[in-house]
């Protein structure tokens, strides 16, 4: 993201409290600017836990579900035409977060919020537009081998170390919305997205065990 696109997503949180769906790294550079600009209050959100594409908004001013709706299809539709079909009414590839199948169910995080999004809805195909869930963190306390990745990683997820690495070198692990290695640095405020497994933040570093081990503290993304 270069310095005018940070700027525009800026002005949009300060002029709407919320924009639309960006990627990882974009997400983290927009996230740095609004907390570089005094703004504590702003948070990323994909419409569902785990999801890969997320907008910002500014919890102070709007909630999630006021600027997000999840669009749900019938279960023939094809996740290649979703966009299409959306674009008919006038949703742009900006406003779709992630699409995919959830239960056999297909369903398209937009953002836009349910009063406004699709309405009136005439094709037959969408079965229910409602408003996305409400992002909640839950605070858990770990036991890491290091500080690498790999073992901050496995530590958050209540995963083995030997398998978290396999998602690393699958390159499905991300330090920031960008892509993993296994000793990437992570400092505290980071998130690591896992994909299948989700989101987590490292919200502090404590002692160390007997065995050298590091207690540390995360939040883990959920949905609400």
């Amino acid at each position: 993201m270069n310095t005018s696109d940070r700027k525009a997503c800026l002005s949009l949180l300060q002029a709407d409290g919320f924009t639309d769906f960006m990627d990882g790294p974009e997400v983290a550079a927009c996230l740095t600017t609004a907390r570089e600009a005094g703004i504590a209050t702003v948070e990323a959100w994909g419409g569902m836990a785990g999801a890969e594409r997320r907008f910002l908004f500014d919890r102070q001013r709007v909630s999630a579900p006021q600027v997000c709706s999840t669009v749900r299809f019938e279960p023939e539709v094809d996740i290649a035409a979703v966009r299409t079909l959306l674009a008919a009414y006038g949703v742009t590839e900006a406003q779709i977060g992630d699409v995919q199948r959830v239960g056999g169910t297909l369903e398209a995080q937009v953002r836009l919020g349910r009063e406004e999004a699709l309405a009136p809805v005439q094709d037959d195909r969408i079965v229910a537009v409602d408003p996305c869930a409400q992002p909640v963190w839950k605070t858990v306390q770990r036991i890491a081998a290091s500080m690498r990745t790999d073992a901050l990683g496995a530590a958050a997820f209540n995963a083995s170390r030997s398998w978290f690495s396999k998602g690393i070198a699958g390159g499905n692990v991300f330090i920031d919305g960008r892509q993993a290695g296994k000793a990437s640095p992570v400092e505290v405020g980071s998130e690591i997205f896992a994909r299948g497994l989700g989101r987590a933040r490292l919200v502090e570093v404590g002692g160390q065990t007997k065995r050298g081990r590091t207690h540390v503290t995360f939040e883990l993304e959920s949905s609400g």
